[in-house]
């Protein structure tokens, strides 16, 4: 009897401890601004539009990051590109669990002679934080989203900029 009062009180005290080790904190809206950047690189219009529908293509490797509009003749492309998952911190105070949202942005390619610009334009979305015997997930931050966008751009340009087909 003592032993199984023992291992009873050791085990309510585990799942205390464990509690006590995880916190979280409320989601908020994160929006981050749009941020565009025009390349001069000496193509044609219709280069260009090749180069930028191929980028994408090659960039979108998630199911859910699609081109949704393309105009040849106006040279723009549109598309919704997965950036990453925040995080939803959910339940109260003494049981919750994370859940994770998708986060996307609009990527806008216009291109002319000459000239091509990019414009990602990210969806305002919600982002906690959640702790776990003592291990910090941020989950998908305006500063990683920046950085994301940015880097995207970066390798826009440089595949524009590539002679090669093959990049």
């Amino acid at each position: 009897m003592k032993r199984i009062l023992t291992i009873s009180t050791l085990l309510i005290l585990t799942i205390a401890f464990f509690n006590s080790c995880a916190s979280s904190t409320k989601a908020i809206d994160v929006k981050v601004e749009k941020i565009s950047k025009i390349f001069q690189v000496e193509n044609s219009k219709n280069e260009l539009y090749l180069k930028a529908n191929d980028w994408m293509i090659s960039t979108f490797k998630d199911a859910e990051s699609v081109i949704q509009f393309s105009d040849k003749e106006s040279g723009v492309i549109t598309g919704k590109y997965l950036m990453g998952k925040s995080l939803v911190p959910v339940g109260n105070s003494h049981t919750f669990s994370p859940s994770y949202e998708n986060v996307f942005a609009i990527i806008k390619i216009q291109v002319k002679d000459k000239a091509a610009k990019i414009t990602i334009t990210p969806n305002t979305y919600k982002n906690g934080t959640i702790t776990i015997a003592g291990k910090v997930d941020e989950g998908y931050t305006k500063e990683t989203a920046t950085k994301e966008i940015n880097s995207l751009i970066e390798l826009f340009g440089e595949y524009l900029k590539n002679e090669n087909d093959d990049f």
